[in-house]
Formats: C-alpha cells, sequence, structure tokens
C-alpha cells in the first residue's frame, strides 16, 4: 500500500491566530485613525497568513464550509484579488460580510433587491458562488 506524502506540521505564529477573531468597525475616521499605525504592522503577519491558508485552507463565513487548500486559487501577490474559493474572491466575501453584518443577513439584502431597493450589483456576487446560492 502506498501512503500519501504527510504535509509537514505548520503551527500559525501567534499573531497570524489572533487576526482570526479579529473584527473591527468604526464609525469614523477620526476612530479608526489612531489604531491605524498598529492595523498597518500587521501587514507583516501576511506572509505567514498565505502559508497557513496554502497548508489548511480557508473557512467559507457565510456557510462555515471548509475549502480546503487544493480548492483555492491563489493567482498573484495581491491576495486580496487573486485568492478564489467557492469562486468568490477574498474581497467579494468581505464586502459580502459588510452587508451582512448591515442588513441582518444575505437573505433580508435579497429581498431588498427583489422590492427593487437598487442592491443587485453587490449582490450578483452571490449568483457566482456554489456555496453561497440560496435555493
Amino acid at each position: 500500500m502506498v501512503q500519501a506524502p504527510e504535509r509537514p506540521q505548520l503551527m500559525p505564529s501567534e499573531g497570524v491566530l489572533a487576526l482570526h477573531d479579529s473584527h473591527h468597525s468604526y464609525a469614523s475616521f477620526e476612530a479608526f485613525q489612531p489604531v491605524l499605525a498598529e492595523l498597518l504592522q500587521q501587514g507583516a503577519l501576511l506572509d505567514g497568513c498565505i502559508q497557513i491558508t496554502q497548508a489548511l485552507g480557508i473557512l467559507e463565513p457565510f456557510t462555515g464550509e471548509h475549502i480546503p487548500p487544493e480548492a483555492l486559487q491563489i493567482q498573484g501577490a495581491n491576495y486580496r484579488e487573486s485568492i478564489v474559493g467557492n469562486g468568490l474572491l477574498s474581497r467579494n466575501r468581505a464586502v459580502l460580510k459588510v452587508l451582512e453584518q448591515s442588513y441582518g443577513s444575505l437573505e433580508e439584502l435579497a429581498q431588498l433587491e427583489a422590492r427593487g431597493a437598487g442592491f443587485r450589483p453587490a449582490w450578483r456576487a452571490c449568483d457566482r458562488s456554489p456555496a453561497l446560492r440560496r435555493g
């Protein structure tokens, strides 16, 4: 019997682990400005985040589904624009997460769209993702 090669064990740094549950929102630039320097320093964690993503995959924030690393496409160094999983870019997920938080759920946003509230362009990203299709 031939065994698949083992993946090397990769342990994320404390800084990378801390990012997992780091969620912030600011009502104004004045509220955001005092933490800007600290947030910019987190950019040093990018390589560690990419290594963990390539080794473990990601959790889809809307469905909770694990997207394994082999199902991710990373097509360049601009990771907001080049990591694709289940048909969505990282930037699409971020925008949809904000919309979900703002409107209570993506279903509520879809209902607003159905009533002609003009949210169609933002919602269209869900149509391209098999994991996010409703119905």
